[in-house]
């Protein structure tokens, strides 16, 4: 049977409702989600959407005595396909949904455990959330700037409930559990908003795990040595191309939008991110949507022709996005870029690995950076530090493999931070390497 007649059967089997349930009910003016009583599922009712108004009498009377539940009231109050799934009574897979009553470690409500772990996250600055399978159960970790740091552990079951409660919020589809599936939603954090980012894969034992990313949305970064960022801002007047290379939640996306925004006062400023990762009124913002075909030599070939000034393109990734980020660069616009790169001057043999030649990149390679938010000493906060490769000593570097091996002022830079004050010894040590 079609899920639009196992939900008329239910309705009939039960009275629920005085009237009967009949296929014209269908809304045709808009397309909703509503949890499936068989398979614990969000469906899209594409074709066999039931009316808002016939869901809405259903459930009010399925849940007369719940008026006054708060997971009731604060889901009521959203969206109709969040308002089904949350009320929906069928089967003890949704009993936690429904009343609210399921607890997880610490006696605490999944929407409340779910609330506490992004608080603390938030609070902490982290850039990760990882909920991962352990032996017996599950394991809340956060990345911070120091690491990773186990904040939580639940049973299996209670692990699943809180992973399937992020899922349900981020619109990702419950009942898969294997195939990978990405998700989002924002919050509101102290009057700030936080952009949330889902991915979702499972094991080979079959067990699910999620990663939320954090978003903070634009901050500019807090620089120790403030004349870095300063210099990478005079370089801009050379245009050409600037890559930033770190690792993930090392700042690299807000200092390209800090520098765009500094110099691209009257000027056209144009993005391609997978996806948007921080929301900018003044630049023209486009994303990677694989599913619609849109993809990154796609949206770069548009770009050359809208005529930017600056362009920011989110992650050199391969050859194509490559070849035509040196293309912009040679035809006289100022790019900025992220690429992964273990240090500045790695980032000349990552960009050759993609099919650059040294020609190429001699001639409209501007500056290389690495970059890496570290603790500072006696506060909860961060900032960055920056290894900047320009000049000579790029060139150098461009023409002779030898020159790439190390970072180049990064050592000297954490020793003056040490003598200052503003980082620990331990935090030297543990980013020596970069």
């Amino acid at each position: 049977k079609s899920r639009f007649h196992r939900l008329k059967d239910y309705v009939e089997e039960r009275g629920i409702l005085d009237s009967k349930v009949n296929e014209s009910q269908v809304d045709e003016a808009s397309q909703f989600q509503y949890v499936s009583f068989a398979d614990y599922q969000l469906y899209s009712l594409d074709e066999h959407g039931v009316s808002p108004d016939f869901i809405e009498s259903l459930l009010d009377k399925i849940f007369a005595e719940d008026e006054e539940n708060v997971f009731y009231k604060k889901y009521k109050k959203k969206s109709l396909e969040c308002t089904i799934a949350a009320k929906c009574p069928v089967k003890n897979n949704f009993e936690f949904l429904r009343t609210n009553k399921y607890r997880v470690k610490e006696g605490l409500r999944v929407n409340e455990m779910s609330e506490r772990i992004l608080e603390e996250a938030i609070e902490r600055h982290a850039s990760d959330i990882f909920i991962f399978p352990i032996i017996n159960g599950y394991e809340v970790k956060i990345r911070t700037a120091m690491g990773l740091d186990k904040i939580q552990e639940l049973s299996r079951h209670g692990g699943r409930e809180l992973l399937n409660y992020f899922k349900f919020q981020a619109q990702m589809d419950i009942s898969e559990r294997r195939r990978p599936q990405v998700g989002a939603y924002q919050t509101e954090f102290k009057r700030k908003k936080i952009f949330l980012r889902f991915s979702s894969v499972g094991e080979f034992a079959g067990a699910e795990s999620l990663v939320v990313r954090l978003i903070y949305g634009e901050k500019n970064n807090n620089y120790f040595l403030p004349e870095q960022f300063n210099l990478i801002k005079k370089l801009t007047n050379q245009r050409g191309l600037i890559v930033t290379s770190g690792p993930t939640g090392s700042g690299k996306t807000s200092t390209m939008y800090e520098l765009a925004q500094v110099i691209g006062k009257n000027k056209v400023v144009m993005t391609i991110e997978d996806p948007v990762e921080v929301w900018n009124p003044d630049f023209l913002q486009t994303q990677v949507n694989l599913i619609a075909g849109i993809t990154y030599p796609d949206l770069l070939k548009a770009a050359l022709r809208h005529r930017p000034d600056i362009l920011i393109i989110g992650e050199i990734r391969d050859q194509e996005t490559a070849k035509i980020s040196i293309n912009a660069a040679l035809s006289g616009h100022l790019v900025l870029a992220t690429i992964h790169a273990k240090t500045a001057l790695q980032t000349i043999s990552r960009l050759e690995g993609l099919g650059i030649t040294k020609d190429e990149l001699s001639n409209c390679l501007t500056a290389v950076s690495y970059q890496r938010l570290l603790p500072i000493k006696d506060k909860n906060d961060v900032a960055c530090l920056m290894d900047i490769g320009y000049g000579e000593m790029l060139n150098q570097a461009i023409t002779n493999n030898d020159k790439r091996g190390n970072l180049h002022d990064w050592q000297n830079s954490l020793n003056q931070l040490v003598k200052r004050g503003k980082i620990s010894e331990k935090t030297q040590q543990l980013f020596e390497e970069g």
